[in-house]
Order: structure tokens, then C-alpha cells, then sequence
């Protein structure tokens, strides 16, 4: 999701319509994890998200990672929903 995406989502999200229906994760790092969702447990969201940020945590440390580029990573993708999944 572009970065104007989830910024407008961002700017929206404590509208009381909308609170329900997704969850942001917004990391001390400039990155942010959305998800759209219907009412869930929300350690289950929080587990998701724990595992996505250490998925990506060790993306981003790779040295071979471009941070001006898009993870692009099917094997990151495929752990993603993997963890959707199990969680969600």
C-alpha cells in the first residue's frame, strides 16, 4: 500500500464508524502495518502483527536490502499470509 494510502487511512482512523473494521500497528521505525478486518481478538491481531514486524525486521536487515524499494519477496509474502492464517 502506498505511503499517501496509509496516511489517509491514518488520518481517519479514529473516526468511530470506521474504529471497528481495522487495526493499524504503527512501529517505532518509519513503517506502518494496516489491517482491515471484522471484529477479531485482539491478541490474535497483536500476535499478527508481532510476527509481521519480526518478518519484516529481518528483511530490512539484510544487507543486501534496498530501502528505497518495495519488498518484493514472494517468500515474505508467502510468511505474511502464513501468519494470517494462523492467527487471523
Amino acid at each position: 500500500m502506498s505511503s499517501n494510502s496509509i496516511q489517509y487511512v491514518q488520518a481517519i482512523f479514529y473516526q468511530e464508524t470506521l474504529q471497528q473494521l481495522k487495526t493499524l500497528f504503527d512501529f517505532y521505525i518509519d513503517a506502518r502495518f494496516l489491517l482491515l478486518h471484522e471484529n477479531r481478538s485482539e491478541d490474535a491481531i497483536k500476535n499478527f502483527f508481532n510476527e509481521v514486524y519480526e518478518l519484516f525486521v529481518k528483511v530490512v536487515m539484510n544487507p543486501f536490502y534496498d530501502s528505497n524499494q518495495k519488498i518484493q519477496l514472494s517468500s515474505f509474502e508467502e510468511r505474511v499470509k502464513s501468519a494470517a492464517r494462523k492467527y487471523l
